[in-house]
């Protein structure tokens, strides 16, 4: 199942993969029979059999809301053994599939795709000049399966919003802090305020214990003043925390919303980790704390913003060795974009006090991110960055000098592993040539039937 999102996707259908189509073209079509008026980008199907499924390994079929055939053109994995249709996000019935292939030659599908995304593959090719042709069917190969619904942000997360009808017997009740700024900012304060459906009140000059003893509640959801909670916050969040067994901490995903109402520039955020905290970037959006957690903290916890309360809080766990912190995978909450940030300078003094209390020989420089410098008295040991890439990505070409240009640390080398079957290409050599220009780097080539991330990786760290 998709992790973290399981409860959004059902199978409905699955059929073996005819062997003379694998490696192959074709049109997987889907027909149905007793549905409702599905939306469209409802259906997706995945050639992935084994392991936990991942947003990349589903393909969106493409039909009309409330068509009964959905289709796309897709090239099949010479290793795919059977097909699965599934439902993301529809509260409709599951309906009987048919599903069939209709095989297609390499030129006529080239023509096809080419055609259906002249635009989106004409901007790839300047950027990337004729090197781009060597990887033709691969550029276009994901053209085909990008979803249409991706490019309609709100339609696209619609299909991911529907809440629970009722909350679950054990899910635990929900508060809220919502933390003023200093010098106050009505219409943000106003706007949050207006959005709440839980029991709420308002800190004010980080008096958040005097606030918490008025509320009735089994976690607390941490909100800076201009963070709009998602109407549907507190079924989804309650029931996903008593599914993950109630974690001490838990922070969900956000996006931005323009004063028209427009959602947008979703921030998808990972597990939080110890390096991640540091950095002060996850510190924003909605963040549910345990009650009992949050009343057990230190009286010293910087508070005067609810980011430096979350960062503040989470670092002090770690501290303890306690920081059982989850992602919420829904986006719970939505910033405007006159929500105040808290002063780099802050979030910088929260993570310097750890430092000094875990005698880590960093020192931390205001700014967001925040960035870590060893101290002047420190040792700095050799670090080795280990990167495995195909090395022929727009963002490849852009991400890797940019972690080459913002690294001062004195002593580091990064070592790109790529593993192909042949040795680079010419695009692959050139980018490996001009990175390579800078003595930190080193570019390996690894033989291997395909790039593997994992294996590539243990493979140069060995």
């Amino acid at each position: 199942m998709i992790e973290d999102e399981q409860e959004w996707l059902r199978w409905i259908a699955a059929v073996p993969v005819p062997v003379p189509l694998r490696g192959k073209w074709c049109t997987v079509r889907v027909r149905l029979r007793g549905a409702g008026r599905l939306p469209a980008g409802t259906l997706v199907v995945t050639f992935n059999q084994a392991g936990p499924l991942r947003r990349q390994d589903w393909i969106v079929l493409k039909g009309a809301a409330g068509a009964p055939v959905h289709e796309n053109l897709i090239h099949v994995p010479p290793d795919a053994e059977a097909v699965r249709v599934g439902m993301l996000g529809s509260a409709e019935p599951s309906p009987q599939a048919e599903i069939s292939f209709v095989p297609m030659g390499q030129a006529m599908a080239a023509f096809r795709l080419a055609l259906r995304h002249r635009a989106a593959l004409l901007r790839r090719l300047r950027q990337n000049g004729l090197h781009g042709l060597h990887n033709i069917r691969a550029t276009l190969s994901r053209l085909a399966t990008e979803p249409d619904a991706a490019d309609e942000y709100r339609r696209w997360t619609g299909l991911f919003e529907r809440p629970p009808q009722t909350p679950a017997p054990d899910a635990p009740k929900l508060a809220a802090l919502v933390f003023q700024p200093p010098g106050g900012l009505p219409a943000a304060m106003q706007a949050t305020l207006a959005a709440l459906a839980v029991p709420h009140a308002i800190v004010a000059g980080g008096n958040w214990r005097d606030a918490l003893a008025g509320l009735e509640c089994g976690y607390v959801a941490i909100l800076q003043a201009g963070e709009i909670p998602h109407r549907n916050m507190s079924l989804m969040a309650a029931g996903a925390l008593a599914r993950l067994g109630n974690p001490a901490m838990a922070c969900a995903d956000e996006d931005i919303l323009d004063p028209d109402g427009t959602r947008r520039d979703p921030h998808f955020k990972p597990r939080p980790n110890h390096a991640l905290m540091l950095s002060g970037t996850l510190t924003r959006g909605l963040w549910l704390i345990r009650r009992d957690v949050l009343e057990a903290a230190p009286g010293d916890l910087a508070a005067d913003w609810a980011e430096t309360l979350r960062l503040d809080l989470w670092l002090r766990l770690d501290e303890a060795g306690k920081t059982d912190t989850l992602r919420l995978p829904h986006i719970l909450a939505h910033c405007r974009t006159d929500t105040p940030a808290a002063p780099a300078a802050a979030l910088a003094d929260v993570v310097a006090s750890h430092l000094r209390r875990a005698g880590l020989p960093w020192q931390a420089e205001p700014g967001f991110p925040v960035r870590l410098h060893p101290a002047p008295d420190a040792p700095a040991p050799s670090i080795s960055i280990l990167i495995a890439s195909i090395l022929d990505r727009e963002h490849a070409a852009s991400c890797l000098p940019a972690i080459l240009a913002g690294t001062a640390y004195p002593d580091f080398e990064m070592l790109i592993a790529v593993s192909q079957p042949r040795g680079l290409n010419s695009t692959q050599a050139a980018l490996a040539a001009r990175l390579q220009a800078d003595p930190r780097v080193r570019v390996i080539h690894m033989q291997d039937a395909g790039f593997n991330f994992s294996v590539t990786a243990q493979v140069v760290d060995r």
